[in-house]
């Protein structure tokens, strides 16, 4: 993951992920790597994450990379902050995936789904359909109440 890094950031050219403060930016974009042949399944990882165990009876052995991009990223936003990331349409559609789903609607409002053409990745082979996934995260103040099917 690239980080710019700006005069007044919060963290410093060289730190690591694991050194960036919660809830500091004010703007994240992200191009996360996804895919089945990148699974994250080391249980030191998969604890610091609340979607291993989210709404599953056992703790989850393996996740895609981007479904944790997902959640850290929301946690790196600042309340109010906004936050684009490119996702594959999966996660916005298959039903297996609603508690992803349910997690960013508990956090963020859905600013845009941004569809993107097929051939936007066809360099990198693979083909995969993917959309931009546009939020903006809750301020402190009381978050809405979900309804209806997610």
């Amino acid at each position: 993951m690239l980080v710019f890094v700006e005069q007044h950031s919060p963290v410093s050219a060289d730190a690591g992920l694991e050194n960036i403060r919660l809830e500091s930016f004010d703007v994240v974009l992200t191009n996360p790597p996804f895919g089945s042949k990148l699974p994250i399944d080391d249980p030191y990882i998969l604890d610091q994450f609340e979607l291993s165990i989210a709404e599953a009876k056992a703790p989850r052995s393996s996740l895609p990379p981007e479904q944790l991009f997902v959640e850290r990223c929301l946690e790196f936003v600042k309340p109010g902050g906004r936050m684009a990331i490119v996702l594959p349409d999966s996660i916005l559609s298959n039903p297996g995936l609603a508690f992803i789903r349910r997690k960013v609607l508990r956090n963020a409002y859905i600013i845009a789904s941004i569809d993107l053409p097929r051939q936007m990745f066809a360099r990198s082979d693979t083909h995969t359909m993917t959309s931009v996934l546009v939020l903006q995260k809750f301020s402190d103040a009381p978050t809405p109440t979900l309804t209806g099917m997610v």
